[in-house]
C-alpha cells in the first residue's frame, strides 16, 4: 500500500481499491461504493458511509469488521 500511495501522490493519479478489508479502505480512500450482488447500493464519503450506513448490505458488511461500527 505504501508504494501505491507514493506512486499516486507522485503521479497525481487516482487509486481504485476493490477490497473487503474495511480498515484498509477507511485509511486510504476518500469515497467508497458498496456493492450488493454486483449492484451499487450506497456510495459517498468513506467516513459518512462507514459511520452512518444507509443500506442493510453496508451495515452487514461493517458488522463483519471489528471496530468499524
Amino acid at each position: 500500500m505504501d508504494l501505491l500511495v507514493r506512486l499516486r501522490e507522485e503521479r497525481g493519479t487516482a487509486l481504485v481499491l476493490i477490497s473487503h478489508d474495511l480498515p484498509l479502505i477507511a485509511d486510504h480512500t476518500d469515497t467508497v461504493t458498496v456493492l450488493d450482488a454486483g449492484r451499487t447500493v450506497e456510495s459517498g464519503p468513506t467516513a459518512t458511509v462507514f459511520t452512518t450506513p444507509g443500506h442493510a448490505a453496508t451495515r452487514a458488511l461493517l458488522r463483519t469488521s471489528a471496530g468499524m461500527m
